[in-house]
């Protein structure tokens, strides 16, 4: 791939906004991936289910007037925040939570978590932190509490478990 690692987070993201919203009423969507971004295709993928599902959510129930999605480095973690300005509700008063459950899910093969915070009225976050959970040792020998993803800059490998 001849072009920064960067867009091909970037460019599914603002392809999967349009594809949602298509010509209909579309919230001002923002996103921001951190331009020295490279991941290893693994957890790109994890990245990019969540970020679908998120938005996805936004698209079903929220009403949102705008969405952000956020990518970038923290630390050794990687972080991705989905934030909007829609509907809100109560976390605690889902009965069926699919959508959140399948986020989740995507943050553990991440070795990450995901928090949910909205309020009705008050919008909603998503935030998840990928190779920020500790995991044990597996049987090619790695360290109990190191991340296992891999967070790639330039050609230097930076958090490799």
């Amino acid at each position: 791939v001849d072009r920064p690692r960067s867009q091909s987070l970037s460019a599914p993201i603002h392809a999967y906004l349009e594809g949602l919203y298509g010509d209909g009423a579309a919230p001002t969507r923002v996103v921001m991936v951190d331009g020295d971004l490279v991941l290893d295709w693994a957890t790109e993928t994890v990245v990019l289910r969540i970020v679908q599902e998120a938005v996805r959510n936004v698209w079903r129930h929220s009403r949102a007037a705008r969405v952000e999605v956020s990518v970038r480095a923290s630390g050794q973690a990687i972080e991705v925040v989905i934030a909007d300005d829609g509907l809100g509700f109560d976390p605690s008063a889902l009965l069926f939570e699919s959508g959140i459950a399948a986020m989740r899910s995507f943050a553990v093969l991440g070795h990450g978590v995901l928090e949910v915070d909205s309020a009705p009225g008050a919008g909603t976050r998503v935030t998840a932190r990928l190779g920020d959970r500790g995991a044990p040792a597996d049987e090619a020998g790695g360290e109990a509490g190191r991340p296992r993803l891999r967070l790639l800059q330039g050609a230097a490998s930076v958090g490799e478990a």
